[in-house]
């Protein structure tokens, strides 16, 4: 150092301007172990969310096929055409009896169709709740 760096006291400046730069100790296992908590809690939510979704999709789905197969007058003696019905008769619950109509096409239509939109607004709004 020459004199003139003595005089000014720019040497313990810049020590001084490195001690700023060093971070306080933490411990590096307990931040690493909460950022790993925290995106596989985002991922597990996410991946619930979508799993909602999908089945209320699903049931929708299978609201609407059974309730086109019985508007289509399909023969109820095959193994699945009397599968997607009666899976779509079991998710109809208690949609079942909210208008009775003359015919059964019309009744399955209505009701099932009811049943497939309530169970789209529930999924959308549960998928949307557990959602990050």
């Amino acid at each position: 150092m020459t004199e003139r760096d003595t005089d000014t006291g720019a040497g313990s400046e810049a020590a001084e301007s490195d001690a700023e730069h060093v971070r306080p100790h933490r411990s590096r296992t307990g931040q690493a172990a909460g950022d790993w908590l925290k995106r596989t809690t985002s991922k597990a939510r996410l991946l619930l969310a979508k799993t909602i979704w999908i089945l209320a999709l699903l049931a929708a789905l299978l609201l609407g096929l059974g309730a086109l197969l019985i508007a289509l007058k399909a023969n109820p003696d095959n193994v699945l055409v009397a599968t997607a019905v009666g899976a779509a008769e079991w998710l109809d619950g208690p949609f079942a009896d909210v208008f009775r109509l003359e015919s059964k096409a019309r009744e399955a239509l209505v009701n099932w169709g009811l049943a497939a939109v309530a169970y789209l607004i529930a999924g959308g709004i549960l998928a949307r709740l557990v959602r990050p």
